[in-house]
């Protein structure tokens, strides 16, 4: 019996009200005591968590450069460094000058700048002097005209240029010369001919004037300043309609 100790006899017998209870009833008075009071310090626990959240909540507020103040003490993001690149000291490129006409060949994506030219000493149509435009004789006829618009470039190969694909043109496809007014000359191919070296061209496809022509004439070498009879040539004739 000296082991099992008495789980009464630790509480103050002198308390005015525990006095009034039974030595079993202060012990269940002070359970509930102790029940009640771990209930009030878990909820009060719980609240200040509640509570710190709450507050935390509000002061992570994102920052806004549209925002002229910064809340609840946010440092906005650092400013990326931004390294100065030197000024690009090569001189601007020229101003090219706006072509008067332009030469539009749908079927092959084509649409290039007419170079105006002359003819070389011997008579000879001229290149134009660079492959990604396509000359035209300014002493003949204009496009638009009656009589045959006499042109030049080069074809047949990767050097040729914007004209390198001008022999898969057939009879019935669309060649434009357009104006930069905006005004619009078609014609659709005829017929093309190959020539060879020291061939002569018929002349009687040159000196039509009873409609609206055109004569493409290309070379393959787009070092040659000029069309003739050496080289070997394709002729592409074309009809107003």
């Amino acid at each position: 019996m000296g082991k099992n100790k008495d789980p009464y006899r630790y509480y103050e017998k002198d308390h005015p009200y525990l006095s009034t209870l039974s030595v079993k009833k202060r012990v269940d008075y002070k359970r509930k005591q102790r029940f009640a009071l771990a209930v009030v310090l878990i909820f009060l626990f719980f609240l200040a968590e509640i509570i710190i959240l709450w507050g935390a909540s509000n002061t992570r507020v994102a920052y806004s450069p549209l925002k002229s103040n910064i809340v609840s003490g946010v440092r906005p993001p650092k400013a990326k460094l931004e390294v100065k690149k030197e000024a690009d000291q090569s001189p601007p490129p020229p101003i090219l000058k706006e072509a008067e006409m332009y030469l539009v060949i749908p079927k092959l994506l084509i649409n290039t700048p007419l170079e105006a030219k002359g003819t070389a000493a011997s008579g000879e149509i001229l290149t134009p002097s660079k492959n990604t435009s396509v000359s035209w004789f300014k002493d003949g006829v204009k496009p638009g005209q009656n009589g045959s618009v006499l042109m030049a470039g080069y074809y047949g190969s990767e050097n040729a240029g914007i004209l390198k694909d001008a022999n898969k043109l057939t009879a019935g496809d669309e060649i434009e010369v357009r104006y930069k007014d905006g005004r619009t000359q078609k014609y659709k191919v005829l017929e093309k001919a190959q020539y060879q070296p020291n061939e002569e061209i018929k002349p009687e496809l040159l000196k039509k004037d009873d409609a609206k022509y055109l004569g493409l004439f290309l070379v393959t070498n787009p070092a040659l300043s000029k069309i003739g009879l050496e080289s070997q040539r394709l002729v592409i004739y074309a009809k107003s309609e």
